[in-house]
């Protein structure tokens, strides 16, 4: 019975941890992340205060709590996708999907919010891919396939492949910030990470 309620609460706890990230991250792209308190915030989610900081020490911490939320929107799209043609439209679909998801989930100005935390706080922890994460893992998982499929070249260890793809998708996503979203996120993204992807490829050429 104890065990029943403690698993009660730890599901509670972790709702009541989810909505506050949900209603924070409607609030950051509405508002704008530094005109929203975290009164507000509590107010959106319909909690307390003691509830808010039983999850987050401070407003800040929730910028590094986002990357959970992301990473769940990566799995549900993983799990409905259908198989593109070759590794390479595999990994331009998914990494379409991130940065829509960027666009509309996360917004302009919450983004900006974690790229300058990042560039100006040494202490602030950086949002470096890590095993963990599932944007890696279907990463490695396009990667590995493209290479056994000889697609890609094997001679490239897979992590630096994905340096490269995350280092062009995260200045597209800068210069979307720079230009106060001019342009679409989602398509120069594709065309940046075509051109990374190409040069990655397997041609003629190699196999000669």
């Amino acid at each position: 019975m104890a065990k029943e309620r403690f698993g009660k609460r730890k599901k509670q706890g972790q709702e009541t941890k989810n909505r506050i990230m949900e209603c924070a991250t409607s609030l950051f792209r509405d508002k704008g992340y530094h005109n929203v308190t975290v009164d507000e915030i509590i107010e959106e989610a319909d909690s307390s205060k003691g509830g808010f900081y039983n999850h987050f020490k401070s407003k800040e911490e929730l910028l590094l709590n986002m990357l959970t939320l992301l990473d769940e929107r990566y799995a549900e799209y993983l799990d409905e996708a259908e198989p593109e043609t070759n590794a390479l439209e595999d990994i331009l679909s998914f990494i379409e999907h991130v940065l829509i998801t960027i666009d509309t989930f996360i917004g302009l100005d919450f983004i900006s919010v974690i790229y300058s935390s990042q560039i100006k706080d040494a202490a602030f922890p950086n949002f470096s891919i890590t095993p963990q994460r599932v944007y890696y893992r279907a990463l490695v998982s396009f990667i590995e396939e493209g290479k056994a499929n000889n697609f890609f070249k094997k001679g490239v260890p897979t992590d630096q492949m994905i340096r490269f793809i995350t280092t062009a998708v995260r200045g597209v996503i800068y210069d979307w910030c720079l230009y106060r979203g001019s342009f679409d996120l989602a398509d120069y993204g594709k065309e940046v990470v075509t051109v990374v992807l190409h040069n990655l490829s397997v041609t003629s050429n190699d196999q000669n």
